[in-house]
């Protein structure tokens, strides 16, 4: 969960879009100001944004009752050699 003044909440969504458009998506959810979001805290004039990265989705699966283990990240992988999953 990232947070971002709700000032430049527009600007951010308007990004967001563009890295989907990139192939670069991830964006859960998009809080409203100063609203927890996933249960997390949100500072004052700012808004939280939850995206499917590191542990936020298999956080939000358990928070509902999927039963689910996390190990830690075993190597690293060059960008380049990725290929889009389908």
């Amino acid at each position: 969960v990232r947070e971002v003044p709700v000032a430049a909440a527009e600007h951010a969504c308007k990004l967001l879009e563009e890295f989907s458009a990139a192939g670069f998506g991830g964006l859960m959810e998009m809080g409203e100001p100063s609203e927890p979001i996933l249960g997390c805290p949100v500072a004052s004039g700012k808004i939280g944004i939850a995206f499917y990265a590191g542990v936020n989705g298999v956080v939000a699966a358990e928070e509902q009752g999927a039963r689910i283990e996390t190990a830690p990240i075993s190597l690293l992988v060059d960008y380049s050699r990725m290929s889009k999953l389908k």
